[in-house]
């Protein structure tokens, strides 16, 4: 079964071009762990601050909201000065009323 020379440095380069792909995908995989194992333990600041640090290096904004899975509602969002204070003496005051009975269903 004698393959002429030109026929066996196609199935080499053949080959070769395989393995570099599934080389390839095998990094892909591991990046997109990575990344997704990134954006769990990271807060929003710090996707926030990625995001800063993509746009700086001339990655387009969309881009860099689409990999680290921040919104552009989240991106923009800037809460009104004080609204957090106010946020956090509301819920403590209904646990406060609630651990004295006050508003506890009976």
């Amino acid at each position: 079964m004698g393959h002429d020379p030109e026929h066996l440095k196609e199935i080499s380069r053949l080959e070769k071009q395989n393995q570099q792909l599934k080389q390839l995908l095998a990094e892909q995989k591991l990046d997109s762990k990575l990344k997704d194992e990134l954006l769990k333990r990271s807060t929003l600041g710090e996707r926030k601050e990625l995001i800063g640090k993509f746009v700086a290096q001339g990655v387009q904004r969309k881009a860099a909201l689409t990999i680290t899975g921040v919104t552009r509602h989240q991106y923009y969002y800037k809460p009104k000065a004080g609204a957090r204070r106010q946020a956090t003496d509301l819920l403590h005051a209904k646990a406060t009323r609630r651990r004295s009975g006050v508003g506890a269903r009976q």
